[in-house]
């Protein structure tokens, strides 16, 4: 494995494996590199030949969602991981390299997510003006995401769609603990006793989605009044949002349509977390509907 620092270090990497006719996976990584992105590094080893790991680093506003997470890893631990899943080349890119130029041109994103802010909608354009970047620089023919940050994922994959960017977008279904909790992002820094409590809301998301599977639940403020009820028992949980979305686009869904993403947001002593499942209504056998 090699590390590297500098867009031009990264284009002279590439266009060596080119030479080699390899096909070329590109994994990137926000913030910092955790266990649940070596399984992202290891699907890409096992589907392409050569395998760029980016880890673009988190400035002072992005910082501002993540701000009581451990999330900043020494060199060596980055090093560590990104090769315990095989990757061929780490790129650690800095926020100046990111976005060297004039400043005139930038991705701007307005996400149809009816929990998105405009503060949130600015850091996602900032994001996507960089990954876009990082794209453009890597020329991968292969781009691997995981679903632990839905939203990211779903931006990413219409500023792929909607810039013709000639990158293939595939998802990784997110890690999760034995108690259900993901353990990417945010999460994956918890304190124990916080993840403890964290149990609660995938175990909400699984028995409302079952709801809607067994038929016992048939409309939306039914699906939301269900886990909001379900994370009450919990008193120490702030509940954001509750809100079942269109998978594609993440607008809001006002019926149970054949299949949506029912996505919600607790706080929980000041850590925000975030978490979804599928919900499929077209399982509900016909005695049910």
């Amino acid at each position: 494995m090699r590390t590297i620092t500098t867009t031009a270090e990264l284009q002279h990497q590439v266009r060596t494996s080119r030479m080699r006719d390899e096909r070329i996976a590109l994994v990137p990584v926000i913030g910092a590199l955790h266990e649940p992105d070596v399984e992202r590094i290891r699907t890409a080893r096992a589907q392409c030949g050569f395998v760029v790991t980016c880890v673009v680093p988190r400035d002072a506003a992005r910082r501002l969602f993540s701000r009581h997470a451990r999330m900043q890893e020494l060199p060596n631990r980055q090093e560590m991981l990104a090769s315990a899943g095989g990757t061929d080349l780490l790129w650690l890119p800095s926020l100046d390299d990111l976005d060297a130029g004039t400043g005139a041109t930038s991705v701007h994103v307005a996400s149809a997510a009816p929990w998105n802010t405009r503060e949130h909608d600015q850091l996602r354009s900032l994001l996507a003006t960089r990954m876009v970047r990082v794209i453009n620089a890597a020329r991968a023919d292969v781009m691997y995401l995981d679903e632990t940050d839905i939203d990211q994922t779903v931006m990413l994959e219409r500023v792929v769609h909607e810039l013709a960017l000639r990158v293939e977008v595939r998802r990784v279904p997110v890690l999760r603990d034995p108690d259900g909790v993901p353990l990417g992002g945010i999460v994956a820094s918890l304190e124990p006793a916080v993840h403890a409590r964290a149990t609660a809301l995938p175990a909400a998301l699984q028995l409302a989605a079952r709801a809607v599977r067994d038929g016992a639940t048939t409309t939306v403020g039914r699906l939301r009044a269900q886990v909001e009820m379900a994370l009450a028992d919990e008193p120490s949980i702030d509940i954001q949002f509750v809100e079942l979305v269109d998978p594609v686009t993440l607008a809001p869904l006002e019926t149970l349509s054949d299949s949506g993403l029912l996505v919600a947001s607790i706080v929980i002593d000041g850590v925000r977390i975030v978490d979804h499942v599928d919900v499929d209504s077209s399982e509900v056998t016909p005695a049910l509907r």
